[in-house]
């Protein structure tokens, strides 16, 4: 997901950039929780990269860490920019007010997965 800020880039470290990245990892990880909710009970198989630190918050035992910016740099071609040892993704419509976040979810057909989540 990419979820668009309004009030200005999202490179660098001001309040309101900060506070904007914040609530969006708050607001992604409650949608998770509500898919995680709807879904598993379904049989089907979820987990998320915790956006801040890369790590799965739903498979425990993992060390593994997921780069946001890896996968969207390779799969998705975005351009990204390095500041302060960070690598930010430039999204070609937004720009640089976006906070990308990643989930995988593994069952059924895409239809099946429209119908568990459909008003969320």
């Amino acid at each position: 997901t990419f979820q668009v800020s309004e009030y200005e880039s999202l490179i660098g470290f001001s309040g309101i950039a900060q506070e904007f990245k914040d609530h969006s990892r708050d607001r992604f990880i409650c949608f998770m929780n509500e898919v995680q909710r709807r879904l598993v009970p379904e049989g089907w198989w979820v987990d998320y990269a915790d956006p801040a630190t890369g790590l799965p918050v739903l498979t425990r035992g993992s060390s593994a860490v997921y780069c946001e910016s890896d996968a969207i740099e390779q799969l998705l071609s975005m351009e990204l920019m390095h500041v302060n040892g960070c690598r930010m993704v430039i999204h070609p419509i937004f720009g640089e007010q976006v906070y990308p976040a990643s989930a995988v979810v593994y069952g059924g057909t895409s239809d099946r997965l429209k119908e568990l989540l459909i008003g969320l």
